[in-house]
């Protein structure tokens, strides 16, 4: 049996997936009514339902295993849904009853592909995005964005005669541009507010947060040392963007910046970083990713010693946005310190950033080991009825959670027991419904528990049996520290830099279970064709350990506690304040820095 199929992105001629309509028949060139075309990634088109707009494309006749196949390749169901719609042939007039691929994602602001501009080409879309390529027109002399422009890429510095005097304490200012406590870069930072304090280190914090938002709490300080940038309200009249395409609060994309937006941003930090220093004259100021509010605070303070911690999510915009390097690179260039989370992450950091090795320091991450802890009891009752499964993190694709429901909804209980997914965190946007449209009908198998506070979190991590972590990119992944050490063992997709928090000898000891990647078309983008191999293998993963847990035995070993002795807060910070004391008495191109 055959069946017409409209297809409008890299399934047409000469497109990279042509390939799979070689044996087609081609009926025409063809317009679909009552859907537009959106530049949902950078790499394909998707079409969404919306009367009064249409969509040009092409139509094929293929048959049951084609369709079978395209079914596949599209991710029918997770990325796409096929429905039938007319097509109306173009060079003959004729309407025949096609399938069509709808987009289930969310769909990016501005990212709309317009009739006249079909049907699709990757490189004439790019090209329609904000343009941030600098013209006579702009930046204008003397603005943040054109200081940030024409920053030359400088080698280190020597540093003499900025160090704090023995008797003075240390004064550290803070930089974060989004908001603290909400993702892993905002719990570092509380972290490190927290052991400072207990150090005797004098602090303030410059930070992102909305407009209608109190002003965050970073215990132990007062409001008053807490300066913040609002975000929707003018100069900066757009939410707080953040340095994931996800958040869990509603955000902007910084590929979505225009060059205006970019002056805003920049114009609101540099006047909160300037009456945050000239308040308190920081001995050093300690920014949170290599992007572009620690680039402004190199070029505003080029005497002040500048350490930077890199979380990941920074490579990852430098990828995605590639018009803001210019920017980004050539005053990050000069940070005296440079802070990693992983020995993956020193090649790179060196690589896009041309900073010499010297300069890059391995820190770590660190857990909160006053709440995360094991169970009272390191032994699960054999009674019990049900497997608790914990997802936690934000509510997005790139974390891999469409495709864990899926692994789960296929799971066969071993044991005749129940199992549960509990999906603690949040999200913004369309994406989170998407996500939350694949559990109805489910019942008590898969509960959303929303945004949890870190003692909460720890007591579902105590009551589980197993954390899966099925992300396809992961900056900083505190949750895999925070869960292992509540007494969970864990499925975890092998992502680079990983073994720095789950060594291998984890997996022969059954406390860990890995599941390769699919393919990636972009950071974290993974190839549709991969994913029902991908779902089949998570829930393969799964269902091992839950059998190992129904052999009643803690996974916590002695080899499990050395690890997470090494990863507290308290470790973390002691290599972070050596940082700080070496960065202010030593040459920076003759020291390596501080080492876990």
């Amino acid at each position: 049996m055959s069946s017409p199929v409209f297809v409008y992105g890299t399934l047409m001629r000469g497109r990279s997936n042509h390939r799979f309509l070689r044996e087609a028949r081609f009926l025409g060139p063809a317009l679909v009514h009552g859907a537009g075309m959106y530049a949902v990634t950078p790499h394909y088109p998707g079409m969404v339902r919306e009367p009064g707009k249409a969509v040009r494309g092409e139509v094929y006749e293929v048959d049951d295993p084609t369709l079978a196949a395209l079914d596949r390749l599209e991710g029918a169901g997770d990325l796409y849904r096929r429905e039938l719609f007319p097509a109306v042939l173009e060079e003959t007039g004729e309407t025949v009853p096609a399938w069509v691929y709808l987009w289930l994602g969310p769909v990016p602001p501005g990212s709309e592909v317009p009739l006249e501009r079909q049907p699709w080409n990757p490189a004439r879309a790019r090209a329609h995005r904000p343009s941030l390529q600098p013209t006579g027109r702009w930046p204008r002399p003397d603005t943040p964005a054109w200081r940030l422009l024409h920053h030359p890429t400088r080698p280190a510095r020597r540093l003499t005669g900025t160090g704090a005097h023995p008797a003075d304490p240390l004064r550290v200012l803070h930089l974060l541009s989004q908001q603290p406590g909400k993702t892993g870069s905002g719990i570092y930072l509380e972290a490190l507010v927290r052991q400072g304090a207990r150090a005797g280190i004098a602090q303030r914090v410059v930070v992102g947060i909305p407009a209608g938002a109190p002003s965050p709490m970073l215990n132990p300080l007062e409001e008053a040392q807490v300066f913040t940038v609002r975000f929707g309200t003018p100069p900066a009249d757009f939410p707080v963007p953040g340095m994931s395409d996800v958040m869990p609060y509603e955000s902007t994309r910084f590929s979505e910046f225009t060059p205006a937006m970019l002056d805003a941003y920049l114009q609101a930090f540099q006047d909160t970083l300037t009456e945050a220093v000239k308040d308190f004259n920081p001995h050093v100021i300690h920014s949170h990713h290599l992007w572009l509010v620690t680039a402004l605070a190199r070029v505003m303070f080029p005497e002040t010693p500048l350490v930077c911690t890199c979380h990941g999510t920074d490579l990852r915009q430098l990828e995605l946005v590639p018009a803001l390097a210019p920017f980004v690179v050539p005053a990050c260039s000069g940070v005296d310190r440079v802070l990693a989370l992983h020995s993956g992450q020193v090649e790179r950091i060196a690589a896009l950033y041309a900073l010499p090795f010297e300069r890059i320091v391995l820190v770590g991450a660190g857990y909160r080991n006053d709440v995360f802890r094991p169970p009272a009891s390191c032994s699960r009752p054999r009674d019990r009825e049900v497997l608790n499964i914990v997802y936690a993190g934000k509510l997005s694709r790139a974390k891999g959670l469409p495709w864990l429901i899926e692994a789960v909804n296929r799971l066969d209980p071993p044991g005749g027991l129940k199992v549960r997914l509990l999906v603690a965190g949040s999200g913004g946007g369309e994406e989170v419904a998407a996500i939350q449209q694949k559990a109805p009908g489910h019942g008590d198998r898969i509960i959303f528990l929303g945004a949890l506070p870190q003692e909460e979190l720890a007591e579902v991590f105590r009551n589980a049996d197993l954390f899966v972590l099925p992300s396809f990119y992961e900056g900083l992944p505190l949750v895999v520290l925070e869960s292992i050490a509540c007494g969970c063992r864990m499925v975890v997709t092998d992502l680079p830099g990983m073994d720095t928090w789950l060594p291998r000898e984890l997996d022969r000891t059954g406390v860990v279970e890995r599941v390769p990647l699919p393919r990636l078309l972009g950071p974290d983008e993974p190839e549709p064709a991969d994913l029902p191999r991908f779902t089949a293998e998570l829930a393969a993963a799964i269902d091992r350990q839950l059998r190992r847990c129904l052999q009643g035995e803690s996974p916590r070993s002695e080899r499990v506690s050395g690890l997470l002795e090494a990863m507290t807060w308290e470790g973390v910070f002691g290599r972070v304040h050596e940082v700080y004391r070496q960065t202010l008495t030593e040459d920076a191109r003759g020291t390596t820095g501080a080492s876990p």
